[in-house]
């Protein structure tokens, strides 16, 4: 049961209180008695409303205390967490997703008043622990707006728990799959820029795959759980079979492995095909990123992209072939404005003659000269020189 501390915690005013739930639908929620499906519409409002997220948190805290020793025991045998436990400084609010490596939670900062993802680490021993809190701090340096950043990172009994950027956003093969080519091809450019940051600094991902590949605001691209999989290779889980490049699944892995899963990633968002690493590309992909596609998914890592850097070039559209073409349109005209301006007579001497003057800049023959030129452009140099008159 919740005392009155916890209800009196419940009162904390909102911004928008006629968008946030009362107290006592919290309580419902804590007490497991809310069962009509507005367990995961409340979790979505207390992941979104910084008000109700401190009065969650504030419950929660006094629900897991309350709970019979037995019960916290039974959860803890399972390496789940529950709502209201502390990790760190950390409170758990609820579960967020399950994967190969851990599960992740949404969690709570007190110290810092902010949200935050909590993965708990699943149990490796001392060893591989140790070596995973050593890789996850040095990936805690690294700072770049398309990776998301590692806050904290701890022991949670036999366990290890990181504290990660809360990135509240749809998955990236459900947000993309009818979305233009363009948008695509920004979003990934994203994460190119990311993964190519952190080779810079020594660092593998070694598990890009589209799970691990966040939509923030704005479709904002941001990589999660960089490094990871490496820290926790005496385990055997070392990445991700469907996305792993041939020399990753020998224990091998480089910078051009990541290279491969990127592509491996952005031919599924793009097509929503899953690649089988040796076959040819399906048919349905899209003519403009084949050629990439094709050197990046190189089985041997030796002929695919010396690094991210040249895969992003390689990826960038070509600027259109018309705009090169006008610009010694633009050029011939900026020429004959700036002779026009450089001829014209002093403001200290009376123009005299000007007639004269300016049919010799400017005549039949010049005319016809600059419009031959004009209309020999392709598609659009009559419209062009139309607009000109």
């Amino acid at each position: 049961m919740l005392g009155e501390t916890g209800l009196a915690k419940a009162q904390v005013p909102s911004p928008d209180t006629s968008a946030c739930p009362d107290a006592e639908a919290l309580v419902q929620f804590f007490a497991a008695r809310a069962d009509d499906g507005s367990n995961e519409t409340l979790k979505s409002h207390v992941d979104s409303c910084d008000s109700c997220l401190r009065v969650f948190a504030a419950l929660a805290s006094e629900h897991f205390a309350s709970l019979p020793q037995h019960d916290v025991a039974d959860e803890e045998q399972n390496d789940v967490l529950v709502a209201g436990e502390s990790v760190g400084r950390f409170v758990v609010l609820h579960p967020v997703g399950m994967g190969g490596m851990g599960h992740v939670y949404a969690a709570y900062d007190p110290e810092l008043d902010r949200r935050v993802a909590l993965k708990l680490m699943q149990q490796a021993g001392s060893a591989a622990n140790a070596s995973l809190l050593r890789e996850a701090r040095l990936i805690a340096k690294l700072e770049h707006p398309n990776i998301v950043t590692l806050y904290d990172v701890g022991s949670h009994g036999d366990a290890v728990y990181l504290a990660m950027e809360f990135v509240d956003g749809p998955g990236l093969l459900e947000y993309f799959r009818d979305r233009p080519l363009p948008d695509v091809l920004a979003y990934f450019d994203q994460v190119a820029a990311g993964l190519d940051a952190a080779h810079q600094q020594g660092i593998l991902h070694r598990d890009v795959k589209p799970a691990n590949l966040l939509v923030g605001a704005e479709d904002h691209a941001r990589i999660a759980d960089f490094g990871l999989a490496g820290a926790q290779a005496a385990t055997g889980r070392i990445g991700t079979p469907a996305y792993m490049a041939p020399e990753q699944a020998k224990g091998a892995a480089t910078a051009k492995s990541d290279q491969f899963s990127f592509c491996v990633s952005l031919l599924e968002a793009t097509t929503g095909a899953r690649y089988k690493s040796g076959d040819p590309l399906p048919k349905e992909t899209p003519e403009a990123i084949r050629t990439v596609l094709t050197k990046g998914l190189q089985q041997d890592s030796e002929d695919r992209y010396a690094d991210m850097q040249s895969l992003r070039r390689a990826l960038a559209p070509a600027p259109p072939r018309r705009m090169w073409m006008a610009i010694p349109v633009v050029l011939l005209v900026a020429g004959l404005a700036l002779v026009l301006w450089f001829r014209q007579p002093s403001a200290q001497v009376p123009c005299t003659d000007s007639e004269r003057h300016v049919a010799s800049l400017w005549n039949g023959d010049v005319r016809t000269n600059l419009e031959r030129r004009f209309r020999e452009l392709p598609g659009f140099g009559q419209a062009l020189w139309e607009r000109t008159q």
